[in-house]
C-alpha cells in the first residue's frame, strides 16, 4: 500500500525561453499477509526471509558481533544474545529489521530551454532502504586474495593480540552477516 504524488509545470514560458520544474514523492509500505497453507515463513535464498507480518525484502542473516581483540576470531551473536566464534547460519540467522525496498522515494526535475539549446537535471532520493554490500564482502574476503582487495585488508585487519580491528584474522573465513547489509 502506498501513495504517490507528482506535480510539474512551466515556471517561465516565452518564445525563446522555457523553464520547467517537477517534483514527485512516494510512500510505500508492504507486509506479507500469507505465505502458504503449510508454512508462515520461507527463506528466499538470497539472505532474505518471507514471513507473515514482515515486509517483503526483509534481510535474514546472522548478526555480526565484531572481532575478538584477544585472538582475531570473528564473533557472531546467537539468538539468545550471547556471542560465539562459531558461524552457524541455520541457528543464528534472524530477521534484521532492514528492508531492500525503500519506504520513501522521490525526486526533483528541472529543465531550461533557450532557443534550440536545452539543459535538464534530475535529483532523486530514497530512504529507509538497505542493500547487501557485495563489494565489501568480496574485497575484504580472504577467499578472493588473488583479486583486487580493499586497503582495509592491510590496515584494519586483526594482526596481534589487543588489536581493535574491523576485519578478523586473515585465516578466519569471511561469512555473510548483518555487517554486509
Amino acid at each position: 500500500r502506498g501513495i504517490e504524488v507528482s506535480l510539474s509545470g512551466d515556471l517561465i514560458q516565452t518564445t525563446d525561453f522555457n523553464w520547467n520544474i517537477g517534483v514527485n514523492a512516494a510512500y510505500n509500505k508492504n507486509a506479507i499477509l500469507r505465505v502458504t497453507d503449510i508454512a508462515d515463513e520461507l527463506l528466499d535464498g538470497d539472505a532474505r526471509i518471507i514471513k507473515v507480518g514482515l515486509p517483503y525484502g526483509t534481510y535474514y542473516a546472522p548478526q555480526w558481533a565484531g572481532v575478538d581483540p584477544a585472538n582475531g576470531d570473528a564473533l557472531y551473536y546467537n539468538r539468545d544474545g550471547s556471542t560465539t566464534t562459531t558461524y552457524n547460519e541455520e541457528n543464528q540467522a534472524v530477521a534484521l529489521g532492514v528492508n531492500m525496498f525503500p519506504k520513501f522515494t522521490g525526486g526533483i526535475t528541472t529543465g531550461f530551454r533557450w532557443k534550440d539549446l536545452s539543459l535538464s537535471a534530475l535529483f532523486s532520493f530514497v530512504s529507509d532502504v538497505s542493500r547487501w554490500n557485495n563489494i565489501d564482502f568480496y574485497n575484504e574476503n580472504e577467499r578472493y586474495m588473488t583479486s583486487n582487495q580493499s586497503k582495509r585488508m592491510l590496515y584494519d585487519r586483526w594482526k596481534k593480540p589487543g588489536d581493535e580491528a574491523t576485519l578478523q584474522r586473515i585465516d578466519v573465513p569471511r561469512n555473510f552477516t548483518s555487517k554486509d547489509i
